[in-house]
């Protein structure tokens, strides 16, 4: 050992740097998938939100057609009575004939 210098203090020699950036180089590759699995990830999970988000937009959709077709005869059977159209008269019985 050189005069009381612990390991710590001794100068880097080209095999450590050469450790040191092959451990740099592996952790830049784990960095990297890691960042990717979690791109991945957010990415699925967005798009499985989107998908169930237009789903119920298609079923308001549908519901609102509908509501809509429903007002629609409403409205037409409320102004026929307020007009004083009968769209379905009752049946008027036959008058007996003057035979």
């Amino acid at each position: 050992m050189l005069d009381g210098l612990e390991n710590g203090d001794l100068p880097a020699t080209k095999k450590d740097i050469a450790e040191l950036r092959t451990e740099i180089a592996d952790l830049r590759e784990v960095f990297a998938e890691t960042i990717h699995d979690a791109e991945t990830r957010l990415l699925t999970a967005f798009y499985n939100w989107a998908q169930g988000t237009q789903r119920h937009l298609w079923d308001l959709d549908r519901a609102e057609v509908s509501l809509r077709e429903r007002l629609a005869g409403v409205d037409k059977r409320l102004m026929d009575l307020e007009l004083g159209r009968n769209p379905n008269p009752p049946p008027q019985p036959n008058p007996p004939s003057a035979a």
